[in-house]
């Protein structure tokens, strides 16, 4: 598949994703399908086309499937820190929050002035009700990006003002 084709073919995958009705199902096997053969014949494509996968199997409701692809991109590419933060989000929707925390912390170890992925942590830690830990990556995460009112209304929620 030509480089001009297969990024149509990926902003194909991206619509489908965006606009997911249970009527695309047929569509979304045959992309899985395919995916996986752009995974193969363009081996520096592995890691999108698997992330593409672990979404669209999401959308079918696939979870273990999802997880899977998952951890095929993040095999493929493991130092992409993205990746990992998107894997720890599958797992944090898993309620995988201990596993999403180890996740996130390789990601921060690789990007520590990720302000996205303290918060992903900081919700973490707030779901398993470690509200110091949630308080302490939000807090971070504001000196990073003092602006931010979605990090301030987290603080917020936790009982700062």
């Amino acid at each position: 598949m030509p480089s001009a084709n297969t990024d149509t073919f990926f902003a194909d995958v991206e619509t489908v994703i965006a606009t997911f009705a249970e009527a695309d199902e047929p569509r979304i096997r045959q992309m899985l399908a395919e995916l996986e053969k752009v995974a193969s014949d363009l081996p520096h494509t592995a890691a999108r086309c698997f992330t593409y996968q672990a979404r669209l199997y999401s959308k079918l409701g696939e979870h273990r499937a999802a997880m899977t692809a998952m951890d095929r991109a993040v095999a493929t590419a493991p130092s992409d820190s993205g990746l990992r933060v998107m894997r720890g989000r599958m797992l944090a929707a898993a309620g995988r929050l201990l596993d999403a925390i180890a996740e996130y912390d390789r990601a921060l170890a690789a990007e520590p002035e990720s302000a996205q992925t303290l918060v992903h942590r900081g919700n973490a830690y707030k779901a398993l009700g470690d509200t110091a830990r949630a308080r302490a990556d939000y807090t971070a995460a504001l000196h990073l990006e003092p602006g931010s009112q979605p990090i301030k209304d987290r603080l917020k929620d936790l009982g700062n003002a």
